[in-house]
């Protein structure tokens, strides 16, 4: 985890995300490298604000293997939940903001 705008991420298996934290800089837009190695497999990578319980970002469900870039908009500080939509239970993370 780092505080750099530009974040890899890659959908491990069902089971979960290779990294479950990241940490970002608030304030500044993000770019996400999504990375499905899965054959087969839908993922996507979404972003929830917890307290609100609603979705910031929502990133196109891709068939793996696949890669694509998601462009997320400025945060402000604070955690956020980043899930797969497709697997919810099971692909969770955190990603802070400050």
């Amino acid at each position: 985890a780092s505080l750099s705008p530009n974040q890899t991420v890659i959908a491990a298996s069902v089971l979960g995300f290779a990294e479950t934290t990241m940490t970002v800089p608030a304030g500044v837009e993000l770019t996400i490298d999504f990375q499905n190695p899965d054959t087969g497999v839908q993922h996507n990578w979404s972003l929830y604000d917890p307290a609100a319980a609603a979705a910031i970002y929502t990133g196109e469900i891709i068939v793996g293997p696949a890669n694509t870039t998601y462009t997320v908009p400025a945060l402000e500080a604070g955690a956020y939940d980043y899930v797969c939509d497709i697997h919810p239970q099971t692909m969770t993370g955190t990603l802070t903001a400050q």
